[in-house]
């Protein structure tokens, strides 16, 4: 049975996260119950059951899951099937977070990884080894999806005594890659003085709709800047993708390339890998490596929350020319000012009667300041807005904010700090 985290874990945002989604999920069947199959009214009770504190603080997921067999997915519809295994998937990795923190995550990944030795490979087929990178993936690309406000990168220890001198002769197709790896090294090791052994770098993430690992990226063949880090079949010198390693971007896209800059590793060479969380605002992630046109630099990444912002489509605000937040305090807050897309889920808006007129107000809007190396966050609702679009609205709800204007105008307004902006946003499920 799973139990209660200390008071610094706080699991409430997860247990937000696995309610709405389970809610979404009651959405994509029929309203009239009468219209229901067996399979979905098995289902229907569980999300009722959820709805009457079926899922306790922290979160219950090992008895949401006992419940949730009962319902066999396979006999669900489209989209409902691809939802309901989603959520069951995202179950699996809550209890361990449950039960033992982000410490019984990192112990899945060692578990998971450690088959795939050499020492331990022989034997060990294809299809078996293809499975566990893909768990494995998914543990890393569903961190950010469901506790980003605990795990907040990716550690990659990489020893120099395990690297492999031939590693170009034994994987051709992979040794540019490590030849900008060296590159990076290099430049690491002259400004820090260091070798560079530990790579500390942002959740990774994919852009597709339903969040599956594809064949392309399970072999490492993917195209999405913001795939960090992910296990991948190496391509050998016999042409054969059976050799399980991992991926690693060190460099953003540039004129002169169509993919991000990456880097391969054989898994003999790594000496681990785990999920990182800690207290401070900031993880130091390693820089990337960027050509300026003329040589090779360290570009600095954006800090975790930026990126978790990044993540969540937070873009810079819209400032038109007849905006009177235009000429005193565009400059100052041009590019720092962000907010989500108009048609993202941290955006609802709805139908209001107000001194007569018919307008649209705001159920609930997110605007950001990031203002390095600090950031502000507030949840704005109930105000009315000029534009339809909250991102044209942003600096004059900003300013409203600022100057403490009356109700009505810069509607309720709560202000997040830190992590504690994580927190709120990952309470509400991304792509829901």
């Amino acid at each position: 049975m799973a139990t209660i985290e200390t008071p610094k874990t706080n699991l409430e945002p997860v247990r937000e996260n696995l309610y709405a989604t389970i809610h979404s999920i009651d959405r994509l069947m029929p309203s009239d119950s009468k219209h229901l199959t067996v399979t979905e009214v098995k289902l229907r009770a569980l999300i009722e059951s959820s709805s009457f504190g079926f899922i306790g603080y922290p979160i219950g997921a090992e008895l949401l899951q006992a419940s949730s067999v009962l319902v066999n997915s396979d006999d669900l519809g489209q989209p409902l099937r691809n939802r309901f295994k989603r959520f069951n998937e995202d179950i699996s990795h809550i209890i361990k977070l449950e039960s033992d923190g982000i410490t019984g995550i990192n112990n899945e990944i060692s578990r998971l990884i450690n088959p795939l030795l050499p020492t331990s490979i022989a034997g060990y087929s294809f299809n078996e080894s293809k499975a566990r990178m893909r768990t494995l993936n998914d543990i890393l690309l569903r961190a950010i999806y469901l506790y980003p406000h605990l795990a907040k990168g990716v550690e990659i220890q990489l020893p120099i005594e395990k690297r492999l001198a031939n590693f170009g002769e034994v994987y051709p197709d992979q040794k540019s890659g490590r030849k900008r790896f060296d590159k990076l090294s290099q430049i690491w090791q002259v400004t820090r003085g260091q070798d560079l052994q530990t790579l500390t770098l942002p959740l990774p993430y994919l852009e597709d709709s339903d969040y599956k690992i594809t064949k392309e990226y399970e072999l490492g063949n993917y195209d999405d800047h913001q795939a960090n880090a992910c296990f991948a079949f190496l391509l050998d010198n016999q042409h054969c993708w059976t050799i399980p390693g991992l991926a690693i971007q060190i460099g953003p896209d540039n004129e002169e390339r169509t993919e991000p800059l990456t880097a391969y590793f054989a898994m003999e060479e790594i000496g681990g890998i785990k999920l990182v969380s800690g207290e401070d605002e900031d993880i130091d992630f390693t820089p990337e490596l960027k050509w300026d046109g003329l040589a090779w630099n360290l570009e600095p990444r954006p800090n975790w929350i930026r990126h978790y912002l990044d993540f969540r489509r937070f873009g810079p605000a819209v400032y038109r020319v007849d905006n009177d937040f235009m000429a005193d305090k565009a400059e100052l807050h041009y590019q720092s000012l962000l907010v989500p897309e108009d048609n993202s889920e941290l955006i609802k808006m709805r139908k209001s009667n107000w001194w007569s007129l018919n307008v649209d107000s705001i159920e609930q809007a997110f605007i950001a300041l990031d203002l390095y190396p600090h950031m502000v966050m507030y949840e704005v609702r109930g105000a009315f807005p000029w534009d339809k679009s909250i991102r044209q609205n942003a600096p004059y709800l900003l300013d409203r904010i600022l100057s403490d204007s009356p109700s009505h105008e810069r509607g309720k307004v709560q202000r997040y700090v830190g992590e504690d902006i994580i927190s709120r946003l990952a309470a509400i499920p991304k792509g829901l």
